[in-house]
C-alpha cells in the first residue's frame, strides 16, 4: 500500500448499536428502501437502482421450448458447445442476485452452519438472510429485507472470532476458485474539503475515482459535521490506494479509516501485517 496513505480508526458506533457475540456491523438508523423508489436513491451505481424488464418468469414447468431458447445462442465447437447469453438475458440472471453479498472470512475458515448463525444475527434485523456455500471459503449471502443489506454492506469492519468478514458486491461472472481476496468495503473521510462541495454529485465522481462508490453519510448530506466529508466505497487492495485529490487548486487527503488494523497476513483485526506475529514467527 502507498505508504503515504492515511488511515484513521473507525467512527465510534452509538451505545446500542451493538451485535451480541460480534463487531456492529452499522448503526442501522437510515432506511434505504424510500431511497431506492424512482428519483430517491443516494446511489447509481446499485443493481436494484435499475429496474430490469423481466420477459419470462423462470418458470421452466410450463414454458415452451422456443422460450427457454430466447437470449440464449448454442454453438458446437470441435471440443464443447458454447452458450452465449445477450445482454438482456444475462440482466434476467443477475435480478436474482440483486440483494446479495460476496463474504469471506479473511485468513481463516468457518463451518457453514456456524458462519449461517452468525450472519443472521449480525445482519438479519428485519428479515431472513439465506447462506450459499459456492467454494474456496466464499459464500454468498442473500437477503430478503433491502434495509439488511445496506446494514451489512455499509458498516464497516465485521469480526468473527477475531477475523476479520470481507464484504462486496455482487458481481458477475464471479468465479470462488480463481478469486482472490480483491475488494473490501470501506469508509473514507475527506479532511478540509470545503463547505461548496457537499453535493451528491461531487461524491459520487470522487468516489468512483478513489474506488466504487457506495453512499454518502448521513450527517455529510445533512451538512451537520464539516470537519470532514464521509463517504463509503469498495476499493480494490490490489491497486494503490488513492492518498489524495485536488480540487480548485488544492491538494487535499484522504483517510481510510479502520484500514491499518486489518492485517492482510493472518487476516486478523488489530494489527498491521508488519507487525503480524504469524508473520514473524515464519521469517
Amino acid at each position: 500500500m502507498h505508504e503515504k496513505v492515511s488511515a484513521v480508526p473507525e467512527t465510534p458506533l452509538p451505545s446500542g448499536a451493538g451485535v451480541p457475540l460480534e463487531k456492529p456491523c452499522s448503526t442501522g438508523s437510515v432506511s434505504y428502501k424510500d431511497a431506492l423508489k424512482p428519483g430517491q436513491s443516494n446511489n447509481k451505481n446499485y443493481p436494484m437502482d435499475e429496474v430490469v424488464e423481466e420477459y419470462w418468469d423462470g418458470n421452466l414447468v410450463d414454458s415452451d421450448e422456443d422460450d427457454m431458447k430466447i437470449g440464449v445462442t448454442v454453438t458446437d465447437t470441435e471440443a464443447w458447445p458454447r452458450l452465449e447469453f445477450s445482454e438482456k438475458e444475462k440482466q434476467r440472471l443477475e435480478k436474482k442476485w440483486g440483494k446479495s453479498l460476496i463474504i469471506k472470512i479473511l485468513g481463516g475458515s468457518i463451518g457453514y452452519m456456524q458462519l449461517r448463525r452468525r450472519v443472521q444475527l449480525m445482519w438479519g434485523k428485519a428479515g431472513t438472510v439465506e447462506l450459499s456455500d459456492i467454494g474456496n471459503d466464499f459464500f454468498i449471502a442473500s437477503f430478503q429485507d433491502i434495509d439488511d443489506y445496506f446494514f451489512a454492506l455499509e458498516g464497516g469492519p465485521c469480526l468473527i472470532n477475531n477475523h476479520y468478514l470481507t464484504v462486496q458486491t455482487w458481481k458477475r461472472n464471479f468465479n470462488s476458485r480463481a478469486e482472490k481476496i480483491r475488494n473490501i468495503v470501506i469508509w473514507v473521510r475527506l479532511p478540509g474539503l470545503p463547505g461548496d462541495y457537499y453535493d451528491r454529485k461531487f461524491f459520487y465522481n470522487l468516489g468512483n475515482k478513489i474506488g466504487k462508490d457506495i453512499k454518502v453519510d448521513e450527517m455529510t448530506l445533512r451538512r451537520a459535521r464539516t470537519m470532514y466529508a464521509r463517504i463509503c466505497v469498495e476499493i480494490d487492495l490490489n491497486a494503490p490506494l488513492v492518498p489524495a485529490y485536488e480540487v480548485d487548486g488544492n491538494l487535499l487527503k484522504i483517510e481510510y479509516e479502520g484500514l491499518h488494523q486489518i492485517c492482510f497476513a493472518c487476516g486478523k483485526f488489530g494489527h498491521e501485517e508488519i507487525q503480524c506475529p504469524k508473520k514473524k514467527e515464519e521469517l
